[in-house]
């Protein structure tokens, strides 16, 4: 079960994943008195784990995702760099279109558990109900 975040575990989180401190100064700058020893006790919590997790996949997911793809892009089409550096970002292009067999395709959004979906999926499984079901939404 998930449990709350108190407001210093936020900015734990927060710290840690949005400005990229280390584990030990995110507990530092959350204002834990013990910085080391608290975020190896955080670290250890289910609730505070599911909480970063979250907010990675969120960044990910807003910003980061089309950064890489955009750099990945300006690697394959830039003479600047080697042809091996190219083929490596065309492949990595390749793997995450599912185009390879190093990475299997992305699980179907209805045999998917609710719990093991991103809030996106979860958006979209909505709508794709909503869509089934011929109920427009508001």
């Amino acid at each position: 079960m998930v449990g709350i975040l108190s407001p210093q575990q936020v900015n734990f989180v927060n710290y840690l994943v949005s400005e990229g401190c280390s584990q030990t100064e995110a507990a530092r700058r959350a204002g834990y008195a013990h910085p080391k020893q608290a975020a190896y006790a955080l670290l250890q919590k289910e609730h505070v784990m599911h909480f970063i997790r979250a907010a990675q996949e969120s960044m990910i997911g807003a910003d980061l995702a089309n950064i890489a793809l955009k750099t990945l892009k300006a690697a394959m089409e830039t003479e600047k760099f080697s042809a091996a550096s190219r083929v490596s970002a065309a492949r990595t292009v390749m793997e995450i279109g599912g185009y390879l067999g190093n990475r299997p395709r992305e699980q179907a959004l209805e045999d998917k558990r609710i719990e093991d979906m991103s809030a996106d999926e979860i958006d979209r499984f909505i709508v794709a109900g909503y869509e089934r079901l011929g109920i427009q939404r508001n």
